[in-house]
């Protein structure tokens, strides 16, 4: 890698753990399911949209667990940060009152909330593109997730034209802890579909981000991955 290119990594990865960080200290007490151990992660997805964004990629649809997803919110879709704090304290700020509602009855946490958000941002060439990043919600039943990401990509192309190019176009990006690609059927269901006709979505991009641990199962009692 040329500096430039190490300072680029240094500095989104210096970003991701100093998120994490900030989160530690003002929210000891709070769930945050940090990306300790695994802070790489940050920066590998924002190198994997860039080079899909250079091949002419324009819209990026995100499914993801809880761990990571504040520091993806913040650092990777660039959500505002005051709407992400705001919220992690419960909360949702109204631009048209000061009456802050609660997220009472939603039946949703803080770490289940998606955004979506459009950006210009500079292709290789020195172009600029729009992107727009989508994370979606999602339940505590985490691999659910996969095929909301996959459908709303066939839509999104599907309204596009459904061409090569169309597909090209719109990129669905599945986060997965190694315990759940491993060991959940749904995931296989969904690869299995990967080529028929009526489904395809031209790929998918499937991130593992690797715990160590399936939530409360070390490896070596829960997969022989």
């Amino acid at each position: 890698m040329t500096d430039v290119e190490k300072l680029s990594l240094y500095d989104r990865l210096n970003w991701s753990h100093d998120f994490g960080l900030f989160l530690s200290q003002k929210f000891n007490t709070m769930k945050r399911f940090g990306l300790e151990g695994c802070d790489s992660f940050i920066p590998g997805m924002k190198v994997c949209i860039d080079s899909a964004v250079d091949h002419g990629a324009t819209d990026f649809v995100v499914g993801m667990p809880h761990r990571g997803r504040l520091n993806v919110l913040t650092n990777v879709v660039r959500k505002p940060l005051e709407v992400i704090m705001a919220e992690f304290q419960g909360t949702l700020p109204s631009p048209e009152s000061t009456d802050n509602r609660k997220y009472k009855d939603a039946g949703d946490v803080k770490y289940h909330l998606g955004t979506s958000y459009t950006r210009t941002q500079k292709k290789s060439n020195g172009d600029d593109a729009e992107v727009t990043i989508t994370l979606m919600a999602n339940p505590s039943h985490l691999e659910a997730i996969n095929p909301v990401v996959m459908g709303r990509a066939r839509a999104q192309q599907h309204s596009l034209g459904g061409t090569i190019e169309d597909r090209l176009a719109v990129v669905p990006i599945i986060v997965h802890g190694d315990a759940a690609m491993a060991g959940q059927g749904i995931v296989y269901e969904q690869i299995q579909m990967q080529s028929l006709a009526n489904y395809t979505v031209g790929g998918t991009i499937h991130i593992v981000v690797n715990n160590q641990i399936g939530f409360t199962t070390t490896p070596n009692k829960g997969r022989s991955g």
